[in-house]
């Protein structure tokens, strides 16, 4: 029992890992990107599949759908609009299309 236990944590973690992996170049993207508009961010934390960027500061208008296309995860953001920071959880479908979730 228990090394099953622990074969199943080591392909529990050898997954995560590759997810992290894919993840994190598709974060590198999003700065990219954000960053020809001029946006900060500031401490961003991976969990799997799941982006969580804690806090943007925003030094320029923020065109919101000129990055959608580039995410494949779902993505948690606080961004500026309107000078108040506030959650936009975006999801998407089988067919990868985009609903955001305010």
């Amino acid at each position: 029992m228990l090394e099953n236990n622990k074969k199943h944590k080591e392909e529990f973690i050898n997954e995560t890992h590759h997810l992290s992996e894919i993840v994190l170049k598709e974060v590198e993207i999003i700065i990219a990107i954000l960053s020809q508009i001029e946006v900060q961010l500031v401490n961003i934390n991976i969990h799997s599949d799941i982006v969580i960027i804690n806090k943007v500061i925003k030094t320029a208008e923020v065109k919101l759908f000129s990055f959608l296309i580039y995410i494949n995860s779902k993505t948690i953001l606080l961004i500026n609009n309107k000078h108040q920071l506030h959650s936009i959880i975006l999801l998407s479908d089988k067919d990868n299309d985009f609903r955001m979730q305010v």
